[in-house]
Parts: C-alpha cells; structure tokens; sequence
C-alpha cells in the first residue's frame, strides 16, 4: 500500500540556531544564534514566512561573492533582514568582504504549542544581544494560530541612555501586494494581509524607486526588486513593534490572539 505521509510538525535545529513553526497552511523560520564560528550574514531574529507556497515574508539572500556593486555586501546586513536594525547599523561589526568582529550572542526564550477550543497555537520567544554596545536588547516573540501570525518586537533599552533611531523592516517576496485602508498590505494571490501597529506610520518602498537597496537575490547571481515595509522610531525609552498577518486583522486585541 501507499506510504503515509511524513507528519509535518514544528522543529528545532539549535546547533545552527534555526526554529521552523506551522500554522495551517503557512510556516515560519526564524533564527537566533550564539554565533561559534564564523558568520555569513547579520541576521538575528530574521523571519521567513510561506504560505502555500508563496515565500510572502523573504530572506534577501546571498547574490552572489564577488560585486563591483557590493550588492552581496547589502544582502548579508541587518537592514537587508526581517528583523530591527538600529540606527542602520548591523548586529556585528564587519571587517572586510567575508569577516566579522563582535559575534552576536542569542537566547531562545519559549517555544511550545498547545490546543485550545479546537484550535492550535504556537508560540516562539527568543533575544539578542548585538546591539548591547547601543544599550538595546531585541526581542522578538511570535504568536501562531491558524495561518494567523503576530509578531511582536520589543527594544528593551537601559534608562538614561541616549535616543537612538530603530527601523523594524519587512521584505515581501513572491506575487503582488496591494495597498489596503490604514496602511494594510494585501498579497494578491493568498489574500494575506499585513499590517503593522504603532505611533508612526509605515513606509512602503516599491521595486525601482528603491532597488537594490529594497532587493532580493532568490538565485545566485540575480538580484530583483521586491517590496519592503518599514516603521521607523527614534527613542530612548523601551518601545513595542507589533506586525499582524493573516486572513483577517480583527483576529487581533491588544496584541494578543482571540
């Protein structure tokens, strides 16, 4: 007879810092790392997000090792990720085309999923610790339940420090997103709408306008626009980040899912 098809379930690959969750038709990877040799890119707390097969949330990728352009040099930053920069510098300090000083240190928070009312939930916490020379900790918890996600990032900043400029930035890869009412995005083929919350409004950057600083490279040696979500702060207070996506926003309450 027919074999049965592998069970997909949520999994930890700690040795590389990797965490994949499930969600209905979606899934996540996220990454947090205590780095013990040496990096190939700044990229604590990224997250990929697909959805029946689409990669909607995207990993800018690598280009390719040699470029006039240093497009590949953008690609391995912290702003190229999905995940929050300050004041655009990168979690590491860089030496040279390959090397990096400073290696980020990580720490997985919570990671554990449940069912409730015939629903299932997930939920991943973890930190970093590459911007403590900026007095920040970064920490990025992710709620999960049916194909709808809640991220929320938090700067955790020491009192009486100085204002520093924090930039959460969202990389949209596969089909079109389309604008939607208060800033809601919405993917064209899954129907998938993304919106973040907070004081300042996001900032869309769309293909030309904006390429290769708003790029991708799915394939060696090819780069492509893509779209990309940003809120922007400047704080010297602790400050929350919260980004919905799923089918429906009013699934959401005061960051939470109901």
């Amino acid at each position: 007879g027919e074999e049965a098809a592998p069970v997909r379930q949520d999994t930890r690959a700690e040795d590389g810092g990797y965490y994949l969750l499930r969600s209905g038709e979606s899934f996540a990877l996220l990454r947090c790392h205590t780095f013990t040799s040496r990096p190939g890119q700044a990229d604590m707390l990224h997250l990929d997000l697909w959805r029946q097969g689409h990669n909607l949330l995207s990993d800018g990728g690598t280009f390719q090792y040699f470029d006039a352009r240093e497009r590949g040099r953008y690609l391995a930053s912290t702003p190229a990720h999905n995940t929050l920069n300050v004041e655009g510098l990168d979690q590491m300090t860089r030496l040279g085309r390959f090397l990096w000083l400073d290696w980020t240190r990580a720490r997985l928070l919570e990671f554990r999923s449940w069912q409730q009312d015939g629903r299932s939930f997930t939920v991943w916490s973890g930190e970093h610790y590459g911007y403590g020379r900026e007095g920040l900790t970064h920490r990025r918890t992710v709620y999960a339940c049916q194909d709808h996600w809640l991220v929320i990032d938090d700067a955790l900043m020491a009192p009486g420090g100085w204002p520093r400029r924090l930039e959460l930035a969202w990389h949209l890869g596969a089909g079109e997103w389309t604008d939607r009412e208060n800033g809601t995005l919405q993917h064209a083929v899954t129907g998938t709408l993304l919106q973040l919350f907070g004081k300042h409004p996001p900032l869309v950057l769309r293909g030309e306008n904006h390429y290769p600083v708003s790029g991708r490279s799915r394939y060696y040696g090819a780069m492509e626009p893509c779209v990309t979500v940003t809120s922007t702060c400047t704080t010297s207070t602790p400050i929350r980040f919260i980004t919905a996506i799923g089918d429906t926003l009013a699934s959401y309450d005061s960051g939470r899912l109901v």
